[in-house]
């Protein structure tokens, strides 16, 4: 029994996005395996997926 045995972590999970370096193509990196659908490229700019943001910590009062 610790004070925190109620609390919940809830993960909402961000897609990786990137946006192809060569042709300007967004996509899914994980889908892809990181390369571009478009031309193949490997190289790219992450949009999205690399950080995450804690919003709020419930704890149970009691």
């Amino acid at each position: 029994d610790t004070w925190l045995k109620d609390t919940k972590l809830v993960i909402n999970v961000i897609p990786g996005m990137a946006e192809c370096d060569e042709c300007n193509e967004l996509f899914h990196v994980i889908e892809h395996e990181g390369y571009c659908p478009n031309c193949g490229s490997f190289e790219k700019t992450i949009l999205s997926g690399k950080d995450f943001l804690i919003r709020e910590i419930h704890i149970p009062e009691g």
